[in-house]
């Protein structure tokens, strides 16, 4: 039986990673940062008792992150998947989400919020799970977005485009590194999903981006290690 972490995994496209993977018999690791607050994903345990772990991982502390990974020192991980992000309040339809990163708002300290949860934690994450990761030769999927594509910037959005660029060249290095352990690595733009972050005018189904996501694991072969992806597999610009 394979084994997946998912961060963020209390609601939207964690939660539905969550579902999906359980319902074809995967153990989860689900992962949050309040457990009393994840109603949703502790019913899915419920329904999957046998199958889905919730656990609490707060992404801002490194020694939650340490702990997970003492959880794995001797058990094989096949799937980590770096989910949980931060796009500040809004959603990616709001105005006010983009007046509060524009570049004459926003403050330092807001700014290292975004790299801290959106770049430097998945990094650290998979530092330490990296032993468990390559008993299993297995894959880590980074939720990136097309926002943090360089060549198809359109401006605005500073802090959330520029901490989602830096996790594709970080997890594109990873890549590189761990290429000897049989570890594959894949950068995953989700689309613009109907969730809370996306907002309600999102074009594309939760249930449908994972089911994509999770057909590029299935069929990791096909894509090269490093590759920035979207959800149904086609290579996009850095």
């Amino acid at each position: 039986m394979k084994t997946a972490l998912i961060t963020g995994a209390n609601r939207g496209l964690g939660l539905e990673w969550v579902q999906q993977l359980a319902a074809r018999e995967w153990v989860v690791y689900a992962s949050c940062r309040q457990l009393a607050e994840a109603d949703r994903l502790n019913a899915v345990a419920v329904q999957f008792p046998d199958r889905v772990r919730v656990i609490q991982l707060d992404l801002s502390n490194e020694s939650e992150i340490a702990e997970v990974g003492l959880q794995f020192a001797s058990e094989p991980l096949d799937l980590l998947i770096n989910n949980a992000g931060y796009f500040g309040t809004g959603t990616a339809s709001d105005a006010s989400a983009k007046l509060e990163q524009d570049f004459e708002n926003i403050n330092s300290d807001d700014w290292h919020k975004y790299f801290q949860i959106n770049c430097i934690a998945p990094m650290v994450l998979s530092r330490n799970l990296l032993g468990a990761l390559s008993r299993a030769a297995g894959v880590i999927l980074a939720t990136s977005s097309r926002l943090s594509s360089i060549t198809q910037n359109d401006g605005g959005l500073h802090a959330y485009r520029s901490s989602k660029t830096a996790l594709n060249a970080a997890m594109a290095s990873l890549a590189i590194d761990t290429k000897p352990l049989g570890i594959d690595v894949f950068i995953v733009s989700p689309g613009w999903v109907k969730t809370e972050m996306g907002g309600s005018r999102a074009p594309v189904k939760v249930t449908e981006s994972v089911q994509g996501m999770i057909a590029i694991v299935e069929n990791r072969a096909k894509y090269q290690s490093g590759s920035f992806i979207d959800y149904q597999g086609n290579l996009l610009p850095w």
